[in-house]
C-alpha cells in the first residue's frame, strides 16, 4: 500500500501553472533583475516588498547557504590527545579559543560525534590492548559519562545517519562493537576480518564497510540486524574506505597494492582495482560524487578517479608523504595534509589544479577537518619528538594559516560538531526525508516527477507552513547550481506520522535565462518563454525544503542525454494519441500508459463543462489530457520532453516545421496564429508565436507554441 500523502492545501490553477519556470519581467529594489527567473520567484521577491516582514534573501537560495549562526550554537571542535591520561581539547570554532580539557580514558586515537551535535564519543586504546573504551562527551557541558568497553585496541568509530548507533573497529580483536547511542550501551560484537583498520556507513544507514588490514578483505555489515556478510576481497592492506554520496560504491584504498578497489554496494561485488600512486593512505569523495582524491604515501600524489568510469586521472604533485584528506562541502577545494614536509596543500578540484602549500606546525600526520560551512579547516600536528603538538587553523578564503593553537598535547584526531543555525537540530532527527525518481535519466528540456518519502517518528502529526510546496528538487552539478525560488504565501501543510509521500517534478532545463542574449552567465531563453534544456551531462538531483523540516538525504545521480528521435524522454506525440496511449482507451489503461513516460500526474482530475464529448481533464507537466465519458479524447501539450512521429517538438520555428510536414502544414491567423497538419494517424495543430513574442507575427522564424491533437472540448468553451 502506497504511503499517505502529505496534506497541502488547495494551489490555485494560476500558480500552479505558473510554477513552471518561464521568463517573467519584473522591476526589483529599484533595479531590474539580471535575467529572467522562475515566477515563484518574482512572486516571492514581490510579497517580501509588499509585506516588509520577509527578506529578498529568503526568496531565493542557493544549495550550501546557511544562515548565520548565533554565537550560542557556533560549531566546537574536538581534538583528542593520544596521552595518559588521555584527555580532549574543545576549542570554540568562532574564536579559535581552547577550553579546559575534558578527561578521558586513556591514549585515546579516534572520535566521532553523533549529527545532532549533542554527545561526541572518544576511542581510547587504553593502556593494553584489552582495555578498549568509548568515552560519551556531553557537548553542552562538555562532561564525561561512564566509559563504554567494546574490544581490544579501538582505532576507528563511525555514527549511523540518523545518530541511533555507533560501530566501533576493535583492531586486536577482529570485531566491530555497535553503541546504542540513546542509552550508551555496548550490544554483542560483529565478528570480521582480522586486523580491523577503518570503517564507512552508507548515507542511509542501511551497511557499514569494514576494512580488514591483514585479510585484504572488506566486510560489510546490515546495521539493521548487526550481522557480517560474506566478505569482499580487495587488495593488500586496505586501510581508507569512503563511499560516493547516493551510496552506490565504496572505493578501498589498498595500501600494499597501489590501488584502489570499487565495490558495488548493491551486490557486494569488487570491481577492477584502479592504479594509484604507491601506498595509498587516505580518500576523500567530492560531494557531487562525481570524483575520489586519492592520497598515496609513498608517491607524495594525490589521484583524482572518475566515478563514472572509475578511471584515474594525471596524479597531482603534493607535499611528502600525504597522510590525509578532506574535501569543503562545497566541493571546490580538497586539502591534503603531509607528513614529511609539514605542509597542507590545497587542490581545486574544478581544475585539479595544486595551489601553494601552507606551512603547518612539526607534522601534519593525523587529521584534517573542515567545519560545516567550508570557512575553516582545522589541522593536528602532533610533536615530533618531545613536548606538546599544535592545532592550525586555516582560512579556507585565502588559505592562510593562524596562529596555532598550542593548548592541546599529542593531537590525533578531530571531530567538529554540525553547526545549528536558527532552526534547532532539536526537530530533525523526528524526521527523515528519501528522495525517489522513476528514472536516473531524462532527455534534455524534460521533466519527470518523483516522490519525496517522509518518515515522521514523533507518533503525532506535524503542522507546518509553507506556500505550495514544503519540497523542491533541482538538478545541480560542479557547474551548474541553480537558483530555487519559493513563493511568498502562507498555507498550512499537515505531515502525518508514519511515512508519507510528497510529490516534486524535476526539470532538464536551466531555472533562469536572459530575454535576449547571453549576460550575467544566463543562457537565452527560448521562443516560448521556456527555459534552455540544460547540457548533456551528469547532474545531482537535490532535494530543497521551505523550511528545515528533515535531515537532507543524499543527492541522486542522474544522466541528462540529449533530446532526439527514439529516445525514450522522445516518446510519440500523434494525430490519435501519445505512444500507445490512443484516442478511444478506457481511462485506467491512459493513465497507465502515460504513467510510464511521464509518472503520476499532477493534477489527477478536474471536471469542468468544456462540452462537445469532454468532461474532465487530467493534467501531467506540461501535459492537458482530455476525457469524456470515461474515454481518452485528446490532449494539448506545451511541454519539451516529447516529439511528434516526424520529430516536431514545442519550441521548433515554423521553418523546420515546414521541413518536417511539407504541403500537409497549414498557418492560419485565426485564433491568435495557429498551425495544422495532417498526418497518416490524424491531424495534429496547437498554436504558434512570433519571432516577437505575440501570436499573430506569423513567419519561418515563429515557433510551436502548443502541438494538441483529438477533441479537447468545444473552441467557445475550452480553456
Amino acid at each position: 500500500m502506497d504511503p499517505p500523502k502529505i496534506t497541502r492545501p488547495p494551489v490555485p490553477a494560476d500558480l500552479a501553472e505558473r510554477s513552471r519556470p518561464r521568463r517573467v519581467t519584473l522591476a526589483a529594489l529599484g533595479g531590474r533583475w539580471p535575467g529572467w527567473v522562475p515566477p515563484l520567484a518574482a512572486a516571492a521577491a514581490v510579497a517580501a516588498v509588499i509585506a516588509g516582514t520577509v527578506g529578498v534573501s529568503s526568496a531565493l537560495h542557493r544549495p550550501g547557504v546557511i544562515p548565520p549562526a548565533s554565537p550560542a550554537r557556533q560549531a566546537t571542535a574536538y581534538v583528542v590527545n593520544d596521552t595518559s591520561p588521555g584527555t580532549v581539547t574543545p576549542i570554540r570554532t568562532a574564536t579559535n579559543t581552547a577550553l579546559a580539557p575534558v578527561k578521558v580514558q586513556p591514549h585515546p586515537d579516534a572520535i566521532a560525534i553523533i549529527p545532532d551535535g549533542k554527545t561526541a564519543y572518544a576511542v581510547s586504546t587504553g593502556k593494553s590492548n584489552n582495555s578498549g573504551t568509548v568515552t560519551p562527551i556531553r557537548t553542552a557541558t562538555n562532561t564525561p559519562l561512564t566509559p563504554i568497553k567494546v574490544g581490544g585496541d579501538p582505532v576507528a568509530i563511525a555514527i549511523t545517519p540518523d545518530g541511533r548507533t555507533a560501530y566501533v573497529v576493535n583492531l586486536a580483536s577482529g570485531t566491530v562493537t555497535p553503541i546504542r547511542t540513546a542509552t550508551n550501551t555496548a550490544l554483542a560484537p560483529v565478528k570480521v576480518g582480522s586486523s580491523p583498520s577503518t570503517i564507512a556507513i552508507t548515507p542511509d544507514g542501511t551497511t557499514a564497510y569494514v576494512a580488514n588490514n591483514d585479510s585484504g578483505t572488506v566486510t560489510p555489515i546490515r546495521t539493521a540486524t548487526n550481522t557480517a556478510l560474506a566478505p569482499v576481497k580487495v587488495g593488500g592492506h586496505p586501510n581508507a574506505i569512503a563511499i560516493t554520496p547516493d551510496g552506490k560504491t565504496a572505493y578501498v584504498a589498498n595500501n600494499d597494492s597501489g590501488t584502489v578497489t570499487p565495490i558495488r554496494t548493491a551486490t557486494n561485488t569488487a570491481l577492477a582495482p584502479v592504479k594509484v600512486g604507491g601506498h595509498p593512505n587516505a580518500i576523500a569523495i567530492t560531494p557531487d560524487g562525481e570524483t575520489a582524491y586519492v592520497a598515496s604515501l609513498a608517491s607524495a600524489t594525490v589521484t583524482p578517479i572518475r566515478t563514472a568510469t572509475n578511471t584515474p586521472l594525471t596524479p597531482i604533485k603534493v607535499g611528502g608523504a600525504p597522510w590525509t584528506i578532506a574535501i569543503t562541502p562545497d566541493g571546490t577545494t580538497a586539502y591534503v595534509a603531509s607528513l614529511a614536509s609539514a605542509t597542507v596543500t590545497p587542490i581545486r578540484t574544478a581544475t585539479n589544479m595544486p595551489l601553494a602549500p601552507i606551512k603547518v606546525g612539526h607534522s601534519a600526520r593525523y587529521t584534517i577537518a573542515i567545519t560545516a560551512d567550508g570557512k575553516t579547516a582545522y589541522v593536528a600536528s602532533p610533536p615530533v619528538n618531545m613536548g606538546r603538538g599544535t592545532v592550525t587553523t586555516i582560512r579556507t578564503a585565502t588559505n592562510t594559516a593562524l596562529t596555532p593553537i598550542k593548548a592541546v598535547d599529542h593531537p590525533m584526531a578531530i571531530a567538529i560538531t554540525p553547526r545549528r543555525g536558527p532552526s534547532s537540530w532539536r526537530r530533525a532527527p523526528a524526521l527523515s526525508a528519501r528522495l525517489v525518481l522513476p528514472s536516473q535519466t531524462m532527455a534534455a528540456g524534460s521533466s519527470m516527477t518523483g516522490q519525496v518519502l517522509v518518515d515522521n517518528h514523533t507518533g503525532h502529526a506535524i503542522h507546518t507552513f509553507g506556500c505550495v510546496s514544503l519540497f523542491q528538487v533541482a538538478l545541480t552539478s560542479r557547474s551548474y547550481q541553480p537558483t530555487v525560488a519559493w513563493a511568498a504565501c502562507l498555507q498550512r501543510f499537515t505531515i502525518p506520522p508514519g511515512l508519507s509521500r510528497d510529490r516534486v517534478t524535476v526539470w532538464a532545463s536551466n531555472s533562469q535565462c536572459s530575454p535576449a542574449r547571453p549576460r550575467h552567465g544566463l543562457r537565452p531563453c527560448l521562443p516560448g518563454e521556456r527555459m534552455p534544456p540544460l547540457p548533456p551531462g551528469t547532474y545531482h538531483a537535490r532535494l530543497f525544503q521551505a523550511r528545515p523540516l528533515a535531515r537532507i538525504p543524499p543527492a541522486i545521480t542522474v544522466r541528462v542525454i540529449p533530446a532526439r528521435p527514439g529516445s525514450a524522454a522522445a516518446a510519440r506525440l500523434a494525430g490519435n494519441g501519445i505512444g500507445r496511449a490512443r484516442f478511444g482507451q478506457p481511462q485506467s489503461q491512459v493513465l497507465t500508459e502515460l504513467g510510464k513516460l511521464l509518472g503520476p500526474p499532477v493534477r489527477p482530475y478536474r471536471g469542468s463543462g468544456y462540452g462537445c464529448g469532454v468532461d474532465h481533464t487530467i493534467a501531467w507537466p506540461g501535459l492537458q489530457a482530455y476525457f469524456g465519458h470515461g474515454r481518452f479524447t485528446g490532449y494539448s501539450y506545451r511541454g519539451t520532453g516529447l516529439q511528434t512521429t516526424a520529430g516536431l517538438q514545442v519550441g521548433d520555428s515554423i521553418r523546420r516545421a515546414r521541413r518536417l510536414y511539407r504541403s500537409a502544414l497549414r498557418l492560419s491567423f485565426e485564433q491568435s496564429g495557429a498551425w495544422f497538419a495532417r498526418t497518416p494517424s490524424g491531424q495534429l495543430d496547437g498554436f504558434t508565436y512570433g519571432r516577437s513574442g505575440n501570436h499573430t507575427d506569423i513567419g519561418p522564424g515563429s515557433s510551436i507554441a502548443t502541438i494538441d491533437a483529438g477533441t479537447v472540448g468545444c473552441a467557445a468553451l475550452s480553456p
